[in-house]
């Protein structure tokens, strides 16, 4: 048998095996989450009783393989019962553990998704209302509950109505200490708990690690997105571990609740919900992990894991395997001999796919597609088996019999005396009395709304009887909601009488003028009460706040006058009906609601197949309410307002030739799809179908016509504007390349066209033709009012070639064209300079955009570095410039964004633009206020604050774009198709204008000699208060509120968040260093010198305590890239103008570099070629100490070693009579000799580094010079 070696010492935190041996009282058994008990069970065993819940569960995830927590209703047992909860109907029931028999169910306001906790006659259970709940054990009374979220808003999560912070961290007890977490959205805020389990008190909260800035799962992302909650968490003596959804888990420590680790970046690919502690590791999606440090260990193999007290047994996904602990010694280092533990395999059994396994002392239970299976410990021989209704998920024993629970939604009990089976079912439908007039009020309802699918809502529901009748005569999902609990719990009891509870329809205690619903989710709103008593207007605002735009129907009153109002547009609201939000290529919605910040409004999987995230599919679109997405087989339409599918229409294989790594799609095709007032219009080879967009039905196929050459027919580029459906003829014979790695089929992926026409939209009828005198690059055609704009331009050879190079000669200049659209007649035609490959249209302010695309994977021919702007009534220049942009522009009213860059439209003048982002491919899509983008995770810039990007995370958005701006609220379906990375969901989500922002700190933070003055200011100062900390813990509403500026006279972490009624912010933290021995940080004491030449220019800064420099500045030459320290690099030093370099004395600093070329610290410089330098390098690596003097350049001191990208590092030069040592972290480096010019200066260098920072530069002289 092979063994597994893991790298952890001998020191052991051992599993705990606390609970009493009959019991099973926390899911897997205890709070090591083992899946062990000593309770043995017999080698035969029968069935003694099966309980069928009314409902099968309904997953939260139901494609996730890392998030299975939900696939079953798990068990615990405790004293005789059996406890379990509902994902549909939000019901926690208790069961005779010998008959199976319903002692008493509890309902709370949404899906229950994990097992319940027993622990001293009490039962703790999460919801995704938000609420832990305590109930006593036998009766099923409620105790107390605990609010997890800072409110009790709802918002529409995996398809039902949840808290905006669902419970999601399963509880555990642990030293008579409840822990519990909420909220699984890390921007909107994640709290951990630890309770009195007795009185559900506080003793300690986490609310803030949500937000902490964190690297995020692709190497060079970082955002503001930290943890969340999704599984069950599992505690030991020192630390409490949070599993985080598909990353890997999060550490805390157990008894205070800080925050330790989540290792995202070093584990790109790996995570799950699931986690189990054993001794000093925890095992996590088949990886073994160090429970000190997080840090991976080795591998087992994806599968259930089941940690006993002597070895591990490991179900992977094609056999069981068997394994013992070991200690082995192995030497470390000359003279250290440490103990390693050993995994010995014991056995290894080939078998059938495992979804659940335990061990009950000397057998090994597992779980399967309709069976359950008992095998030897030992060598894992067969010894028993039995069939079930499903595949099961969930094991458990107690007592000596084994429960088994099954995504069918069954829960079977086997022991070991034969009886005669009793087969429960929770319930069977009733047929209750029902009320005519009801009934009536129903069909009237529904006929004069003309809404029979979707949500709806009953507010004032009273006894439920109006909900049952829309439940029978409709299609919709109806929640009720009354104030008062009498009404509350006779709606319930009848509605799950009838069998409707749950499946479609949910009852919610709440006050008519203030449910907590969100905004904008119901299709029709009715209301019971109104059948005999006016509404009131408080309750009249309350439900147009909730009712859809763009089609939802509030009716109410008397049912034989009733009042019936539909809700029409959106005021304020945009449009994104192509690709780049219009036809005109603005890529931006001019959306005016859309501001920061941003929260989720609904999520949930629609399950739609898309193409692969490099492979740049087509653009979300969005028009009147309904959300359109292609995927990689059709195209989908959903309910924009509460991500209902509407409708689907398939095209298998649509986009099979866009799946891979290709990096072209869009970015040069431009998107096969686009939608109309009342159309969708799709692409397909030579034709184009028209299909109806309220309901998907096919109303026609157009055919592109001929070619004048004969040559094959495809039709490309695609747009409709007032009635007319514009398309080309594809050049075939011009295939570019792939830009990252070969994949999909770039013979299908066309970015040029020989001839555009223009077709009547509804019948096809061709209009008019133009054939280009050299070629149409599809991003170079822009079509608004009237007007169609076209670079004709000669082909790009070089773009068929991966390493192509652009070539001026190869690619002349073009003509700028504009055409009437009715008529296709010329315009206007300009030739001279026609540099660009892409058009905008500004129908607002007349003008037309020419520039390049820029973007990461480029085509060659996309060289950027300028943009002209065109009247669009003659083509006249209104300007020009020459100016380094990366990304595709956004035409924004009279403003032209790009990263990079702002130009005022019509007159070119440059306008700030405070612009940076994180790790993302993609382009910006831009709304009046906003614009939003990947930066590791989503991003969001404001405009009006025109600050900083801010971020919502625990997703990952596509590669191009797949985020857009419109309808009031920003949309994003699932982009992350053939992406393993392990960003915390993977879901569709709608967010809305919706939160609290930190206060802004200025400065943010600081190193100084004296004190210093901060002033921290609300985003919103009449509606939210500020609180702060000095000592680095979490300001709460009793922390010191802040009235005026603070004075921070020594070195501290200031913390603050700001307060709006019981929600808070996030929280803004900054360090302030406080010390006489510091350097000033007023930029007025720093001067910049770059090298002769080198380019780009340097971009140094200085801003909460930080000197930073973020340009690739640079000068080349033939030996720079050598792994040779001799080599001079230079680019930019950033001098001190105050104190000069010591005779007798210390600096030191703190170095953080993002990339991996050149950093370091220039010492005794007169001159640029007269200096000292100790610099290091990733690339190359070495770290060296360096002398210029004239010409020559050489090395006094050096070691072959790197640097740690984003790590700080302590550096320290020693300075004694003409002698200098460098010491890093403590750690005696590099020392040489040097003659002190008495104004030789000092200050910081950056070579071919576009992310560096240094702060707490510290200048101490012992003796005078």
């Amino acid at each position: 048998m092979s063994k597994l070696l893991i790298r952890t010492t001998a020191v052991l935190v051992l599993t705990l095996f606390c609970s009493q041996a009959e019991d099973w009282p926390t899911y897997r058994h205890d709070a090591a989450r083992s899946g062990y008990t000593e309770d043995k069970l017999a080698d035969q065993l029968h069935l003694q009783w099966s309980f069928r819940m009314t409902h099968k569960p309904v997953a939260a995830w139901p494609r996730s393989k890392r998030m299975t927590f939900d696939r079953a209703p798990q068990t615990i047992i405790a004293d005789g019962r059996v406890y379990l909860g509902s994902s549909v109907d939000g019901k926690l029931h208790a069961l005779d553990a010998k008959t199976g028999r319903q002692l008493w169910s509890f309902p709370t306001r949404a899906p229950i998704r994990f097992a319940p906790t027993y622990f001293d006659g009490r039962i703790y259970a999460t919801s995704d209302d938000g609420f832990l709940y305590c109930l006593d054990a036998v009766s099923g009374a409620e105790m107390w509950k605990k609010r997890g979220g800072p409110g009790d808003e709802m918002i529409l999560g995996n398809a039902r109505m949840v808290s905006r912070w669902p419970g999601r961290g399963g509880a555990v007890v642990f030293d008579e200490t409840l822990y519990f977490a909420a909220g699984i959205w890390p921007t909107d805020g994640v709290s951990l708990y630890a309770l009195d389990p007795a009185t559900g008190k506080t003793r300690w909260l986490n609310d803030t690690a949500g937000s902490i800035y964190l690297g995020q799962p692709h190497g060079g992302a970082y955002a503001n997105s930290g943890v969340a909650a999704q599984g069950y968490l599992a505690a030991n003596e020192e630390q409490l571990f949070m599993p985080t959804g598909r990353g890997v888990p999060a550490a805390f420590k157990r008894n205070g609740g800080e925050f330790e680790y989540l290792h995202l970046q070093a584990n790109t690919k790996i995570g799950g919900s699931a986690v189990t502690l054993c001794r000093n590791v925890f095992l996590n999606n088949g990886v073994v992990f160090d429970q000190a440090t997080g840090k991976s260990q080795g591998k087992l193999g994806a599968g259930p894991v089941v940690s006993t007290p002597d070895g591990l047994v490991v179900a992977r996904s094609d056999r069981l395997d068997g394994y013992t602990w070991d200690n082995e010694e192995q030497k470390a280092r000359p003279g250290l001999i440490i103990k390693v533990r050993g995994l010995d395999q014991n056995f290894s059994i080939k078998g059938p796919y495992t979804t659940e396994t335990i061990v009950a002392a000397d057998k090994i239970i597992t779980g399967a597609k309709d069976r359950v299976r008992i095998r030897e410990r030992g060598d894992g021989s067969d010894v028993w088996s039995a069939k079930v209704d499903g595949t099961v998920y969930g094991l458990a024993v107690a007592d000596s019999h084994l429960f088994a629970s099954t995504r069918e939604g069954v829960v079977y009990c086997f022991g070991p005396q034969k009886v005669a089976a009793e087969s429960v079912n929770e319930s069977a439908p009733q047929s209750l009395p029902r009320s005519a007039n009801l009934a009536k009020a129903a069909v009237k309802i529904l006929e004069r709304s003309g809404i029979k699918a979707g949500y709806a809502l009953d507010i004032s529901c009273g006894d439920g009887q109006l909900i049952e009748e829309l439940v029978r005569q409709s299609d919709l999902f109806v929640y009720g909601v009354d104030d008062d609990l009498e009404n509350v719990r006779r709606a319930r009891q009848r509605l799950e009488a009838v069998g409707f509870y749950g499946s479609r329809a949910m009852v919610l205690h709440a006050k008519s003028t203030d449910t907590k619903l969100p905004i904008y989710f119901a299709n029709l709103i009715v209301s019971s009460a109104s059948l005999n008593e006016p509404l009131s207007e408080s309750e009249k605002q309350e439900a147009v706040r909730m009712l859809r735009p763009y089609g939802g129907v509030f009716v109410h009153g008397a049912i034989a006058n009733p009042t019936v109002f539909k809700r029409g547009r959106l005021p304020g609201a945009g449009q994104w009906t192509h690709q780049y939000a219009n036809a005109a290529n603005t890529v931006n919605s001019a959306d005016e609601l859309v501001k920061g910040p941003l929260g989720m409004l609904w999520f949930r999987d629609l399950q739609q197949n898309m193409t692969q995230r490099h492979g740049r599919g087509p653009a979300p679109l969005f028009h009147n309410g309904v959300l359109f997405s292609e995927g990689l087989d059709g195209i989908i339409a959903v309910d924009a307002y509460n991500g209902r599918k509407l409708w689907e229409y398939r095209i298998p294989g649509i986009l099979k030739s866009f799946h891979g790594d290709h990096l072209m799609g869009t970015s040069g095709t431009g998107s096969n799809y686009c939608v109309s007032d009342d159309s969708v219009y799709v692409r397909v080879k030579d034709e184009c179908l028209r299909l109806d967009a309220r309901t998907g039905k096919l109303l026609g196929r157009f055919k592109a016509p001929l070619p004048k050459n004969g040559s094959k027919t495809v039709w490309g580029y695609l747009a409709c504007e007032n009635g007319i459906l514009f398309g080309s003829l594809s050049d075939t014979e011009h295939v570019v390349t792939y830009r990252f790695r070969p994949g999909g089929d770039m013979k299908d992926q066309l970015t040029e066209s020989k001839t555009l026409f223009a077709m009547d939209a509804k019948t096809g009828e061709l209009k008019w033709r133009y054939d280009a005198n050299h070629s149409l690059r599809h991003n170079g055609i822009s079509i608004g009012d009237g007007w169609v704009i076209l670079i004709d331009r000669a082909l790009a050879p070089f773009d068929l070639k991966k390493d192509g190079k652009a070539d001026p000669d190869a690619h002349p200049t073009g003509e700028l064209v504009a055409l009437d659209a009715e008529s296709g007649k010329e315009v206007w035609r300009k030739k001279e300079d026609i540099f660009g490959t892409l058009s905008a249209i500004s129908v607002e302010h007349g003008a037309v955009m020419m520039s390049y695309q820029p973007t990461r994977f480029r085509l060659a021919s996309e060289i950027g570095g300028r943009i002209a702007v065109f009247n669009l009534s003659d083509g006249g220049l209104l300007w020009q410039t020459t100016s380094k942009y990366d990304s595709r522009p956004v035409v924004n009213d009279r403003t032209i964004y790009a990263q990079g860059g702002a130009w005022d439209l019509l007159t070119g003048e440059t306008r700030p633009f405070n612009f940076k982002r994180s790790y993302g491919c993609g382009v910006l899509a831009g709304s009046k206020n906003m614009f939003v983008f990947r930066s590791a995770t989503l991003g969001y810039f404001d405009l009006e604050r025109n600050e900083k990007t801010e971020d919502f995370g625990g997703i990952r958005p596509g590669c191009w774009i797949n985020v857009i701006p419109a309808g009031g609220l920003v949309f994003a379906p699932d982009a992350s198709a053939g992406c393993t990375c392990s960003y915390l969901n993977q879901s569709w989500i709608a967010l809305q204008p919706d939160g609290i922002r930190p206060p802004s700190l200025k400065p943010a933070g600081a190193s100084s000699p004296s004190a210093v003055e901060v002033t921290l200011t609300a985003d919103n100062p009449d509606r939210e208060t500020i609180h702060y900390t000095l000592d680095g813990s979490a300001p709460t509403r009793t922390s010191p509120r802040v009235t005026g500026p603070i004075q921070i006279a020594s070195t501290a972490k200031l913390r603050a968040r700001s307060f709006s009624g019981d929600r808070p912010s996030n929280v803004a933290e900054a360090e302030f260093t406080i010390d006489p021995e510091l350097v000033s940080l007023d930029p007025k004491h720093w001067e910049v010198v770059d090298a002769e030449g080198a380019q780009p220019p340097s971009d140094w800064s200085i801003e909460g305590g930080i000197i930073r420099q973020a340009s690739n500045v640079m000068l080349g030459g033939k030996r720079v890239m050598e792994n040779n320290a001799s080599v001079e690099r230079r680019g930019s030093i950033y001098l001190f103008r105050g104190a000069r370099t010591p005779r007798n004395g210390t600096i030191s600093f703190e170095i953080n570099s993002r990339d991996d070329d050149g950093v370091g610290f220039v010492f005794n410089h007169t001159g640029p070629d007269s200096y000292f330098l100790w610099n290091m390098h990733q690339q190359r690596p070495f770290r060296a100490l360096t002398q210029k003097t004239g010409t020559e350049y050489r090395v006094l001191d050096q070691v072959k070693r790197g640097f740690t990208r984003r790590q700080w590092y302590a550096v320290q030069l020693q300075f004694e009579d003409g002698n200098v040592t460098v010491s890093v972290d403590g750690n005696r480096e590099l020392k040489g000799s040097m003659e002190l010019n008495e104004n030789g200066r000092f200050g910081f260098y950056s070579w071919g580094n576009s992310g560096v920072d240094f702060r707490n530069v510290r200048f101490r002289e012992t003796a005078k010079r």
